[in-house]
């Protein structure tokens, strides 16, 4: 039966997430009503729609030595995950399908110019990240802004070497990415010091 008592969640780094990041393992766990160790569970990990008469046994995932289920995507994409639970005897097989996306995750690019007075200006580089967060080496944070230019960011004190660090990340992930440039900001220019007063004319009546 399709879709009957089936129930299971994707989880990476310790979440349960909608959009997987490739290179890093994924377990799938159980949430159904009436789990039973004594059923036998497997899922097929996609990316089409499982078929229940026509699959490869090898290609599916099986719990482990821990007793989870564990799969590691390589490819980004679109991909059909589906949840199979063997009853045994007369009992129903639940076939649960959910879809997933599947992303690659790539060190954010972005640019910075310096500018006078201490400032900097950050060009982020639209990669494919919903977010990104950038951490300006001063104990500044600023999170969940979209790729493009950035405001100008203004360093206070006197300190001239900063490490800028920008982070990616998907909505509905549980990963990111992150990538650094470190640089030297501008000094303030100098203050104009009035060194001589010279009055080129003097109006008729003297003033």
């Amino acid at each position: 039966m399709l879709g009957q008592d089936g129930c299971f969640r994707a989880v990476q780094n310790g979440q349960p997430v909608k959009v997987i990041c490739a290179g890093i393992p994924v377990f799938f766990e159980d949430c159904s009503s009436d789990q039973n160790t004594q059923y036998t569970t497997f899922y097929d990990p996609g990316p089409k729609p499982f078929d229940p008469q026509n699959f490869d046994q090898s290609e599916l995932v099986n719990r482990g030595a821990d007793g989870r289920f564990q799969f590691t995507y390589t490819a980004p994409g679109k991909y059909i995950i589906t949840q199979i639970i063997n009853r045994g005897g007369t009992a129903t097989t639940t076939i649960e399908p959910m879809e997933f996306e599947v992303v690659a995750t790539p060190p954010p690019s972005f640019t910075l110019q310096t500018c006078a007075n201490r400032s900097v200006q950050i060009t982020i580089a639209d990669i494919g990240y919903d977010l990104y967060d950038i951490d300006y080496g001063d104990n500044t944070l600023v999170k969940g802004v979209k790729a493009g230019i950035q405001t100008l960011h203004t360093y206070p004190g006197n300190v001239s070497a900063y490490t800028v660090i920008v982070s990616g990340r998907y909505m509905g992930s549980s990963c990111e990415t992150s990538s650094s440039n470190s640089f030297s900001v501008l000094p303030n220019p100098p203050i104009p010091v009035i060194a001589q007063l010279e009055v080129l004319r003097e109006a008729a009546d003297g003033e």
